[in-house]
């Protein structure tokens, strides 16, 4: 990091090359300038849109400037007073190429630029951050909130554009086509209806028409939406009063947005209440189109407790009834659910990376289905989550979970099964000063280690490989004999912060196991340990027991420093 603070680099985005997974479900970054920055992604204001919030912190330090695809971005001031730095992107500009509005930490202070690099802020007395984010992504990116109550033409709420509205009028039913003008193409940031947005509908770009359909000629309700773009899509409401939507199976489609001769879409609009039954394939970490009904779904992936992985599968918010859970071709019997449900996720272990055995079935929020055996599967209605993953990881997968938390020479017991038993042979090394703790499973085939907790807390960035048997701890100071290293595998791992759950790689710091002269040093650096300043300077500058932790006077502190100052020069000078 250099003394002008953390660049934060805002157009790096998870994808990019440079931007690393970590041990928490985030992302970080090394800036250009020195210094780790952590990166946070979030759907604003809700759930798949139509914005995304990136939240670029730095780890250590503060921020000392704002560059954007290597160009510095200028005008805001008092960077580094800051530790943070939110970006808002349009969810559809994949690449991250233009930043809508900037914000500083959590205050309400926004910046904007008009395609520039120079940012201004934001003084509007009137507007929410929504209406502001509207406003940006209709200028930058030509994308507009389509009314889809409207009759007749209307201005996007976003800008000044007008959206042309052209009604028509069938036998049982109407429908008015939404455009910007002839031969120009239409995005869309959202689908309103009054002041609502509505949920399930994709965010469209460059179509040329959007198509909405009246449940009835007069005072009707928009139930069906249409447009194409390289292929039609249609989607309908889930019912008469809901905001969500879902897309419209392959062979209920009409042929035809403009002629209702077979009459599918007066089918659909006849239909009180519409949740299409999907099958869902665990075999699929991302996107896919379900098979029998052509239906889109989408997959988002998500690390858990350090050790599992989720795989949400969903049509963005719209509901939909489960017709049955495939995995590996082979149907999943007693999965079902008797209500339409948003959402249907399945939790692997992190190491099964060809996901041969599905741990958990999770549908909707709180309903989850474990394995029984061979395609069986029943409900599990315990009520802690990573117990339930620890549990099928033992059975699935013979992984079970490393208590660091002991260190004397013992044996305990996998707390999730316990059935596995774990033996552990502690040593003092280096004099006594720490602990070496070596942890190991017990019996021979194919039990293993699958996840690391310390007294039942999980802990963070530590890669466990498939086949791993044992662990070495290393454990100081003696007084609560905490680990503060960990050697697995060919790994090293140290504690971020010695209080804290997430570890990273120790690689750069070249350990040896068997050799103190590196441990020992690193034990006490994550611990905190003042090194190199005589007991005489340590017990005059100690602050909170002493004189200075008490009714020291400015006079007293001075004196201090006067009394020590040659040997705390000296001290500092020989420490460079």
């Amino acid at each position: 990091m250099s003394n002008e603070g953390v660049a934060i680099q805002i157009g790096y985005y998870p994808g990019d090359e440079l931007v690393k997974p970590n041990s928490k479900g985030g992302y970080y970054y090394e800036s250009d300038g020195g210094g780790r920055v952590s990166i946070t992604v979030e759907d604003y204001p809700i759930k798949y849109g139509p914005y995304l919030k990136l939240t670029h912190s730095v780890e250590d330090g503060n921020i000392g400037s704002i560059t954007h695809n290597s160009v510095l971005q200028n005008g805001i001031t008092g960077l580094g007073g800051h530790k943070s730095v939110s970006v808002y992107y349009w969810s559809q500009d994949h690449a991250c190429s233009k930043p809508l509005i900037i914000q500083l930490d959590d205050s309400e202070k926004y910046y904007k630029n008009d395609h520039g690099t120079t940012w201004n802020e934001d003084k509007e007395v009137h507007g929410t951050l929504r209406e502001r984010l509207n406003k940006q992504n209709c200028g930058k990116n030509e994308a507009h909130i389509v009314k889809i109550t409207e009759k007749s033409a209307y201005s996007c709420s976003g800008c000044s554009d007008q959206i042309k509205v052209s009604p028509n009028s069938m036998s049982t039913y109407i429908y008015s086509k939404h455009y910007i003008g002839y031969a120009q193409l239409i995005s869309v940031t959202s689908f309103r209806d009054n002041s609502n947005d509505q949920v399930g509908l994709p965010l469209v770009k460059g179509v040329s028409t959007i198509y909405v359909y009246f449940d009835s000629k007069v005072n009707g309700t928009p139930l069906l939406i249409h447009y194409n773009k390289g292929e039609r899509k249609w989607y309908m409401r889930n019912t008469k009063d809901s905001h969500t939507w879902s897309e419209v199976p392959r062979d209920e489609r009409p042929k035809d947005p403009d002629d209702d001769s077979d009459n599918k879409i007066k089918k659909l609009l006849g239909k009180g209440s519409y949740h299409p039954e999907i099958t869902l394939d665990l075999s699929n970490p991302g996107n896919y189109s379900d098979e029998s009904t052509g239906i889109s779904i989408t997959v988002r992936a998500t690390s858990v407790y350090g050790g599992y992985s989720k795989f949400e599968h969903s049509l963005r918010g719209g509901t939909f009834k489960v017709k049955s859970v495939v995995h590996g071709g082979n149907t999943l019997n007693g999965i079902t659910s008797s209500t339409p449900v948003n959402s249907v996720s399945f939790f692997y272990w992190s190491e099964d990376s060809s996901y041969a055995n599905p741990l958990l079935v999770q549908l909707g929020e709180n309903t989850y289905y474990s394995w029984s055996s061979g395609n069986d599967w029943g409900p599990d209605s315990s009520s802690d989550l990573i117990r339930k993953l620890d549990k099928q990881n033992c059975r699935r997968n013979s992984a079970h979970v490393a208590n660091i938390s002991h260190h004397t020479t013992t044996s305990y017991n996998c707390y999730a099964c316990s059935g596995q038993s774990i033996n552990t042979v502690s040593s003092d090394e280096s004099g006594g000063k720490y602990k070496k703790v070596v942890h190991t499973i017990s019996s021979a085939g194919n039990d293993k280690i699958g996840r690391v907790d310390d007294g039942h807390p999980p802990q963070y960035g530590i890669k466990i490989t498939a086949s791993i048997t044992s662990l070495t701890t290393f454990n100081y100071p003696k007084a609560n004999n905490k680990a503060l290293i960990i050697h697995v595998g060919s790994g090293w791992f140290k504690r971020k912060r010695k209080d804290g759950d997430e570890w990273v790689s120790a690689e750069e710091d070249k350990l040896d196991g068997d050799d103190s002269s590196n441990i020992l040093p690193l034990l006490k650096s994550i611990n905190g340990d003042k090194e190199g300043l005589s007991e005489e300077v340590k017990k005059g500058l100690e602050i909170g027991g002493g004189v200075l932790g008490g009714l020291a006077t400015v006079g007293t502190i001075v004196g201090l420093v006067k009394k020590f100052w040659s040997t705390i020069v000296t001290t500092l000078i020989t420490s460079v």
